[in-house]
């Protein structure tokens, strides 16, 4: 069993306050705690995911939107920088 701050790996419930984990709908890292784990309605959550996402579906659609962009304008820029258009 790890209990190591960073460690991504499966670990008891009991010891998860304080984890770094990454979000499951944003893939932002966020602080994990077992109060949020456990939720309103007491089940522990199979995939964790960070206060914003829980807040709003349409941020994380937006921001995945934004990061998709993002990739593109940088393979474009690389393209470009590789195969120049004046050659």
């Amino acid at each position: 069993m790890c209990i190591k701050q960073d460690c991504s790996h499966h670990i008891r419930i009991e010891l998860i306050d304080g984890k770094i984990s990454e979000c499951n709908r944003c893939d932002r890292p966020f602080q994990m705690s077992y109060r949020k784990l456990k939720g309103t309605n007491k089940k522990v959550m199979e995939r964790p995911h960070c206060d914003d996402c829980t807040k709003s579906r349409v941020t994380v659609k937006a921001v995945k939107k934004e990061k998709i962009k993002s990739a593109l304008d940088d393979l474009s820029e690389l393209m470009e920088n590789m195969y120049p258009k004046d050659i």
